[in-house]
């Protein structure tokens, strides 16, 4: 843990999804540097470069293709494209940001490659939020030696062969499908657009994680509900009960609630979501085994799909000009 960031619960957050730590093996694996202000992680396929200020952080990361992101406490619509002027020493540049959302950490992706203009002093975005620019300032000290660090790794990793003995890969979870995994009584699904983390009640219904521009709890209940008809459902775990209002939505003849942010999965061994219709409530009870490991397995491949879905592939990522020094020459692809 870095003092000064990692005691935050926001910061913790980002680092549940942008840097995909999600479980302890996850994080034994993990390899961390300090450049100046800036730092690496290197854990699971994700190579990242950031630098973080109060509740903001800014940086580089690369899978098999590289994005710039901006991770901003301000709300933002999934999906939605914003303008942002963004400035540094080297020049400024109009750029356009798309809005991704994991529960109450939301992310900018960044369509422009910034490395050209990235170099010392500080990095300023001025991001057109709600008519009104929301201004967010980075130093940029130890960039150019982050970013040529998690490159070098990536391509270390790309070149690198498995040994000739090593037997394939085994996923937690014996499954025909690569693309399946389980967790005790959880799912984790990948499939062309969408992520999803999920269990099934014997009744039929189901409760899950699902990312696609961003990530969201639903519930799939047995008990039928009109498309478009808001309902109040009950959440009952072993630490509270609370209701929240949802609106009954369709995928197909599949009906479901966008339940939003985690209704507390990491409380307790089971969780109840009852449907109120008519004043009665239709409680139907979902197993959280394997919950905490199935989640972040949807996240963390959903978050490495951004990265490998970057308009800039990886061997044309610029990486920010080196000091005029006799300082070894930037590697680009």
């Amino acid at each position: 843990m870095r003092a000064g960031w990692a005691g935050s619960s926001l910061f913790r957050a980002i680092a549940l999804m942008v840097l995909a730590v999600l479980a302890a093996p996850a994080a034994a694996e993990m390899q961390t540097q300090v450049y100046g202000q800036w730092h690496t992680d290197i854990s699971n396929g994700l190579f990242d470069a950031f630098t973080v200020k109060a509740e903001s952080r800014f940086g580089l990361l690369c899978s098999k293709k590289c994005l710039y992101y901006l991770m901003r406490n301000k709300p933002c619509k999934e999906g939605a494209r914003y303008s942002a002027i963004v400035n540094t020493p080297v020049d400024a540049r109009v750029v356009t940001l798309t809005c991704y959302r994991d529960d109450r950490v939301y992310v900018f992706r960044f369509d422009a490659d910034l490395g050209p203009i990235l170099a010392g002093g500080d990095l300023g975005v001025a991001l057109a939020l709600d008519g009104q620019f929301d201004v967010a300032t980075f130093s940029l000290t130890g960039v150019i030696d982050a970013t040529r660090a998690i490159v070098a790794a990536q391509r270390t990793l790309e070149s690198t062969p498995p040994p000739a003995s090593a037997p394939p890969p085994v996923p937690p979870a014996a499954s025909a499908d690569p693309q399946v995994q389980r967790f005790g009584q959880w799912v984790s699904e990948a499939t062309s657009d969408a992520w999803y983390a999920y269990t099934d009640a014997p009744s039929g219904a189901s409760f899950g994680y699902t990312c696609r521009a961003g990530c969201n709890f639903y519930v799939h209940p047995r008990s039928p509900c009109m498309v478009g008809g808001a309902y109040d459902l009950v959440v009952s775990n072993q630490a509270e009960r609370f209701r929240i209002r949802a609106t009954c939505l369709t995928a197909g003849d599949w009906r479901y609630f966008d339940i939003g942010n985690d209704p507390g999965t990491g409380r307790g061994s089971t969780i109840s979501i009852s449907l109120l219709a008519v004043g009665e409530e239709t409680p139907e009870t979902f197993s959280l085994e394997g919950a905490k490991e199935a989640i972040p397995s949807a996240r963390r491949q959903w978050m490495q799909s951004l990265a490998s879905g970057h308009p800039l592939p990886a061997k044309e990522l610029k990486l920010p000009p080196p000091p005029i020094t006799d300082a070894p020459p930037v590697v680009t692809h």
